[in-house]
């Protein structure tokens, strides 16, 4: 595979070589000139292993370490094993002429910027072995020239995106060692030219399709280490040409004998399975407890009376700027003169936003407004509190690209978190104030923490009984105390950067059968694991729970309440105590809550082989 892969591209290089020698050395053009410029600052050129002639006069670009010229043109950029840093720039995409972007074994951060798709005679593209981060921008489909795309040994997230069955030209496709998830796409069976699939290594899903079994020119495939499961296509004994397999670390069977003839033929390890296939393929027992914040994904969220709630010290909120213009809101309890940060971190920050934080007081009064970095980094907005009350912040999005259906939900997600700027290491006590009766939650119910008879600290309820206290190490008892009800109590220990999760239960002065709840139906929605827009038909799942890992999800209705998966994101762990549940093994998926056209309902769907979910049961939730 090695010798084949470097003739193929030592011919494309000797070409171009020819070429050049027969030339003297021409101006290229002065917005390519400045495109080379941008990329030597942007991945850190004065500290190159070589950056000779880099920076030179006007017409010496063609002899700058690593550039290769066809006349006035850029023809190869060769910077692989260099010391790259920093990101790959969208200008790149203005080297109308580039045949050749190799910068593989670098340091180079960030996402792929899909300007890259752009270069119309793009033959190579090597960026692996870096630590490229994102999702593979859907663009890249349009390289109707490519051979050679080596996007491996990076952490890239999300789909592989359909579109790059498009590259009919195609001969080699690296994409292992990386982080992707969802299903393999049936599209790269069009790759009629591809000799090499290495999608290994990855966090796959589903079958193998089918139609792989069309790849009539494939010499090596290699799907091994994913969470691929079910029935190894038949298929794949068409693939006459292979010379090596690996199918192995999976949870994949067969028990037909021609197939197993085959599959032992090429050495493909397809009975060397996981270890843990009974957990992928059986229901997965829910977590204990959230491990990230109860707000994450809540919607609507667009204005200060839909304002999310995030507590002080909490685990990070994960959330979606959807489009230009668009806004999320929060709020969060203070204590005068308390100094605290509000952080949207860069390293969580999608690649086609520009998130900008404004601090407002309860009455809407504009505070402060942070907007300090580009597009695709984050913000922080550090302030000592006025006042002690509610204060509220909003995000919004100040990028030129809007959402749309074929770009990854990670491109545009963010994280969000207050925390106190002088005590950041903080242990967190927090839970919910639950009328005794319903089991909703109290808002403005005053929550205090005591250490003996002396009062610790103390904070209110939000509107959803919610409340969060950072303290320091020790044993306290919390108590809760609201209009009309009981006093409630709880004692917890707290420990060093730890979170204490209590609930506390108030039972209300007079009997049940006089207490009226009115539960607001904005809260109903932004509480439910998922929510379904009946416009737009997209099923939202904030957590889902599926082979061990917790996942947001969404889904499409394409008619008739048929639903395709559209995207994921993988989480660190759950927001909900009860999140959705998929079991690999029934193919079923179960929404505890599902807050549809002002109700909330209980739904379980399942899926077939492609991943299309039918609805088998809607009723009242638990």
């Amino acid at each position: 595979m090695l010798t084949n892969m470097c003739a193929n591209k030592l011919r494309l290089l000797l070409a171009i070589y020819l070429v050049l020698i027969s030339n003297l050395s021409f101006a290229i053009p002065a917005a390519e000139r400045e495109a080379l410029i941008t990329f030597y600052n942007s991945t850190g050129g004065n500290q190159w292993t070589s950056n000779n002639g880099w920076l030179g006069a006007v017409g010496t670009e063609c002899s700058w370490f690593g550039i290769t010229c066809i006349e006035d043109d850029v023809t190869v950029i060769e910077l692989e094993n260099n010391g790259l840093t920093g990101s790959i720039p969208s200008e790149l995409g203005q080297l109308s002429q580039l045949l050749a972007l190799e910068l593989d074994f670098n340091q180079l951060t960030g996402s792929i910027p899909s300007e890259l798709a752009q270069l119309s005679q793009l033959q190579d593209l090597d960026i692996d072995n870096n630590q490229l981060t994102g999702s593979i921008p859907h663009e890249l489909g349009q390289l109707s020239q490519l051979k050679w795309l080596y996007l491996d040994n990076n952490q890239l997230t999300g789909k592989i995106p359909s579109e790059l069955g498009q590259l009919s030209q195609l001969q080699e496709l690296k994409l292992y060692s990386n982080q992707l998830t969802g299903a393999i796409p049936s599209e790269l069976a069009q790759l009629s030219q591809l000799q090499d699939l290495d999608i290994d290594n990855n966090q796959l899903i589903g079958n193998i399709p089918g139609e792989l079994g069309q790849l009539s020119q494939l010499q090596w495939l290699y799907l091994d280490n994913n969470l691929l499961t079910g029935n190894i296509p038949t298929e794949l004994k068409n693939l006459i040409l292979l010379v090596e397999l690996d199918l192995s670390e999976n949870c994949l069977s067969t028990t037909d004998p021609e197939l197993i003839t085959f599959l032992n033929g090429k050495n493909s390890g397809w009975e060397n399975q996981r270890d843990d296939c009974s957990v992928i393929q059986l229901d997965i027992p829910v977590p204990t407890g959230p491990m990230q914040a109860t707000g994450s994904f809540a919607e609507p969220s667009d204005t200060a009376e839909q304002a999310i709630p995030i507590l002080v010290s909490d685990e990070p909120q994960y959330h979606l700027l959807d489009n230009t213009g668009g806004e999320d809101w929060f709020e969060f309890y203070t204590v005068q003169g308390t100094n605290y940060s509000i952080e949207i971190p860069s390293d969580t920050t999608g690649s086609s936003i520009n998130p900008v934080l404004t601090l407002f007081d309860e009455q809407g009064n504009q505070i402060e407004i942070v907007d300090n970095n580009p597009t695709g980094q984050g913000e922080i907005l550090n302030w000592t509190a006025t006042a002690t009350g509610l204060f509220r912040v909003r995000v919004s999005n100040q990028a030129a690209k809007a959402r749309n259906a074929q770009i990854n939900a990670l491109d545009y997600a963010y994280q969000i978190k207050v925390f106190l700027t002088d005590a950041p290491q903080q242990g967190l006590i927090k839970g919910f104030v639950l009328e005794n009766c319903q089991q909703t939650g109290l808002a403005k119910a005053a929550v205090s923490a005591w250490t003996g008879t002396s009062l610790s600290d103390s904070t209110f309820t939000h509107k959803t009984g919610e409340f969060g206290i950072p303290l320091n190490p020790g044993n306290y008892d919390v108590i809760s105390q609201a209009n009309n009800y009981q006093d409630g109590s709880k004692n917890t220990n707290v420990e060093q950067v730890k979170t204490s999760q209590i609930q506390i239960d108030q039972q209300p002065l007079t009997d049940c059968s006089q207490t009226t709840v009115t539960v607001d139906p904005v809260i109903q929605q932004q509480q439910a694991v998922s929510s379904y827009n009946n416009q737009t038909g997209l099923l939202v799942i904030k957590d889902v729970w599926a082979g061990g890992n917790a996942y947001y999800a969404e889904l499409q209705n394409i008619g008739n309440f048929n639903f395709v998966l559209a995207d994921a994101i993988q989480l660190p762990g759950t927001a909900h105590t009860q999140p959705a549940d998929y079991s690999f093994g029934t193919q079923l998926l179960t929404l505890p809550t599902v807050s549809a056209q002002g109700k909330t309902y209980k739904v379980q769907m399942k899926s077939d082989a492609d991943f299309v979910f039918t609805v088998t049961l809607v009723g009242e939730p638990d």
